[in-house]
């Protein structure tokens, strides 16, 4: 069956013309080649065909690229690169039938017009795109040139045809790549139909010297300093060497790739002015770089070589012919060189069979480069002693587009870390190896977005790099991988037991948490860690095993900063209820706030008895797991910057609002006191929102108490400075669990601390808690601070505490958490 598939061929005519079949085309082409031939003297159609046939046959059939003739619209000749490009399986099944055969309809028009401009024998057309058929249904992308020859005395047509599918298809990777990769060294640019600048990258406002805005709008020749047409450099091929220049007149060496899109063109602008410097003393810049081809007689002397082989190995013009073949120096992929008995030549004389395989060629000038390169017997005896074709064309830019786009697709832009699909491919391939045992740790770094909300994406981008650089020195076999946002897989065959892994661990955080200095400031940052493993005959596969890992680290993260825990399967059912909880709790503040009430719970003077505060916290009643406590609600939230930010603010409002009504309906003043997070100091809409909630129920700063923990004093001192100045309260959540000094409690100003419950509960069980709480107290009170004691659960607490002079106490013995309307009668029959 024919490529073609048995339909008839079809030409459209030129504008003005009628349809002609495609044979009645070739037959008044040809009328006019005997008219031509008939004015003409017949010594000026004699070319290289007529010149020596047999020669012609032998370089033809050797050549990488497809020769074809065709005469009087028949093919009459094809060498075996056709053969192979159309999938027939010998010259036979080409030669003879017509040429309209083999080429797609699109194509037909353009090849007619290109081969009737045609008028003298030895004319040639310039090299152009054409698509053939080949024999399996399918197309070929070829670039075609023709020429006006002489076949057996008779006019006919000689065509070159390369192969274009690996250059397209490289092409299209890259230009797709480009779009993707916000942070490429090459300037991309997006033009309109009509040249103007639509995009404009960072690397574009680097080389040209201006910004997006500048150039957005403008002729895409006006800002590079050039004429530059999309259009003709795709029809030229999609590349061109240009000089362009920048805002400040600097001129530019450039290579551009131009490709076309739906709305306009896209260009890749690489700067190649150092190179090309580099290179001006040896070679000139040429527009494009074709196969070297060189011709080496028994002697392993080069006989001919042509343009293409001097430029590909940096010697002059004619400076190859004479010259021994072992004057060139190859190496493979690892790099060592090749003996010259080796060589594709040497072989094929030697053993008779052509050979090819990719090199790294030494140019004369010392810089290398990659071709693929073949060689080939010359002679149809093909006995030993006949001359050899080499030819080789240079991929090196093929080959660093690849590794270019190879390495964007499976590392992190950022960090330079493996993605988590070269992770899934590293431990797919250690899951395969027998008795392996594979480890996985799950990294997050505590408390990372206070730092970019705080600092800005810059610093935060900086503790990322900073850490991506510690986790990769501290793996020597195995893999870091990047997993996104703040968190980082590291995958590892070299530990056999939970010892090891443990021990693993530890070094890791302990490398992480060390001070780093971001932006002039010294910064620490903490990390949750979830660990799998995997023995030997374990059935998980490399997604199910980082699963796991990332559950122990929800795990970690959920028991506090700081923790290290090892997955088992038991670990599922707290993350599904915690996953469950979160996407309900959103669900519920999407509904609107007052879906979650706020409750109270009385602080009272141990001297008066008065309530003197009410801490207010949230309370919500699910359907299906009823009450969660406020810690629980929180630290759902926590997950979710938004969704914690809204419920902080609506526990504000209603505390503040309560707080108002209490002193007009009452008569009574209260302070209101709120839980604020490290994650929640770090919004940067806090001092906003608690502003806003002063401002709307006419409460007082000083009415207002924010509770923190001891990690705050030092991660958001800052934001503690800045509330402090608004004349809002400050008390220390939970204090004794960590180390304060008083130094740090003065220099921050706070008003208050809260003693910690475990230490109000050994009172009177622990003959040691007496003397710690009193200590609490006396520190306290010797830096004017007022002391909280929380979690007071019996009557001998509250006189132990009353009795060394604590001033304020908090628990279910004093009244637990409740709606506001159930404070006042508390406040008659509190414990006084």
């Amino acid at each position: 069956m024919s490529p073609a598939h048995g339909a008839a061929a079809r030409w459209t005519s030129r504008p003005g013309s009628s349809a002609a079949s495609w044979d009645d085309v070739l037959r008044d082409i040809d009328e006019r080649v005997r008219t031509a031939r008939a004015t003409q003297p017949a010594a000026a159609a004699d070319n290289a065909l007529s010149a020596d046939p047999a020669k012609y046959l032998e370089l033809a059939n050797a050549s990488p690229h497809g020769i074809c003739v065709h005469q009087d619209g028949k093919v009459v000749f094809v060498n075996a690169a056709v053969c192979k490009f159309l999938g027939a399986s010998e010259p036979a099944d080409i030669v003879g039938r017509p040429i309209s055969e083999f080429v797609a309809q699109d194509s037909r028009a353009a090849l007619i017009e290109r081969i009737d401009s045609l008028k003298v024998p030895g004319a040639r057309t310039q090299a152009a795109e054409a698509v053939l058929l080949t024999f399996d249904g399918g197309t070929l992308d070829v670039e075609s040139t023709s020429v006006l020859t002489v076949w057996n005395g008779e006019r006919a047509y000689q065509v070159i045809l390369r192969d274009l599918t690996e250059q397209k298809r490289t092409a299209a990777a890259v230009m797709y790549q480009a779009a993707t990769i916000q942070n490429a060294s090459d300037a991309i640019v997006a033009t309109s139909s009509s040249g103007l600048v639509t995009s404009w990258n960072p690397a574009a406002r680097e080389m040209y010297g201006y910004t997006e805005t500048d150039a957005k709008g403008r002729s895409v020749s006006e800002v590079v300093g050039a004429s530059l047409d999309p259009q003709a450099i795709i029809d030229a091929g999609g590349k061109e060497n240009a000089v362009h220049y920048n805002a400040d007149g600097n001129r530019l060496a450039v290579r551009v790739s131009a490709a076309e899109m739906p709305d306009g063109f896209a260009l890749i602008c690489t700067d190649e002015t150092p190179r090309r410097k580099a290179e001006e003393h040896f070679t000139t810049v040429v527009e494009s770089v074709d196969t070297g081809m060189i011709v080496m007689g028994p002697t392993g002397h080069i006989d001919l070589a042509n343009p293409a082989a001097h430029r590909i190995v940096g010697a002059r013009d004619g400076s190859l012919i004479g010259l021994h073949s072992d004057g060139i120096r190859l190496f493979d992929e690892a790099g060592q060189e090749i003996p010259h008995e080796e060589f594709p030549s040497s072989q094929i004389a030697r053993t008779g069979k052509a050979t090819s395989r990719v090199v790294r060629i030494r140019r004369f000038d010392g810089a290398d480069r990659w071709v693929s390169i073949t060689s080939a017997r010359l002679g149809e005896d093909d006995q030993p002693g006949s001359s050899v074709l080499t030819s080789f064309a240079d991929i090196t830019e093929d080959r660093a587009d690849r590794a270019r786009l190879t390495h964007a697709a499976t590392h992190d832009p950022l960090t330079n870390l493996a993605n988590r699909r070269l992770v899934l491919s590293f431990l797919t391939d250690a899951l395969a190896k027998p008795d392996t045992t594979v480890t996985v740790l799950f990294i997050d770094l505590d408390n990372f977005k206070m730092i970019n909300d705080s600092l800005g994406h810059p610093a935060g981008d900086q503790v990322l790099k900073i850490a991506a650089f510690r986790l990769r020195a501290e793996i020597a076999d195995g893999i870091v991988g990047r997993d996104g946002g703040d968190k980082f897989v590291l995958a590892t065959t070299t530990c056999a037991t939970a010892v090891d892994v443990r021990g693993l661990s530890d070094h890791v955080r302990q490398h992480l948490i060390a001070p780093m200095t971001v932006q002039g400031r010294a910064l620490t940052i903490d990390t949750n860690i979830g660990i799998a493993m995997s023995a030997p005959r374990d059935t998980r596969s490399a997604a199910e095993l980082i699963a796991d890992s990332e559950i122990a680290m929800y795990t970690a993260k959920n028991a506090g900063p700081g923790r290290a825990v090892l997955y088992e399967p038991a670990l599922r059912e707290p993350i599904k209820r915690r996953l469950q909880l979160e996407q309900d709790l959103r669900a519920v503040m999407d509904d609107g706030a007052a879906a979650i009430p706020v409750v109270y719970q009385p602080i009272v003077d141990l001297v008066t008895g008065d309530i003197v505060a009410a801490e207010a916290m949230p309370h919500w009643e699910h359907t299906e797991h009823g009450s969660i406590s406020p810690a629980e609600v929180f630290a759902v939230a926590d997950a979710d910057g938004d969704l914690l930010g809204a419920i902080g603010a609506h526990v504000i409002q209603s505390a503040t609002r309560e707080c108002a009504r209490w002193r007009v309906e009452h008569g009574v003043h209260l302070n209101a006191n709120v839980n604020m997070s490290i994650r929640q100091l770090g919004d940067p809409r806090l001092l906003q929102v608690m502003e806003l909630a002063l401002g709307g129920s006419s409460t007082e700063p000083a009415e207002l108490c924010v509770e923190v923990t001891e990690d705050a004093l030092h991660d958001a001192a800052d934001i503690l400075k800045a509330v402090r100045g608004r004349g809002i309260q400050v008390a220390v959540d939970d204090f004794g669990t960590r180390r304060s000094s008083l130094t740090q409690l003065q220099r921050l100003g706070l008003n208050a601390i809260k003693i910690d419950r475990t230490f109000i509960a050994a009172l009177g069980t622990s003959p040691n808690a007496e003397p710690v709480v009193a200590g609490m107290v006396g520190m306290a009170h010797a830096v004017d601070m007022v002391v909280i004691a929380e979690g007071v659960d019996t009557v001998h607490q509250l006189d132990v505490l009353r009795a060394m002079g604590c001033d304020y106490a908090q628990g279910d013995f004093v009244a637990g958490p409740g709606p506001a309307e159930k404070l006042l009668p508390h406040y008659d029959h509190l414990p006084r």
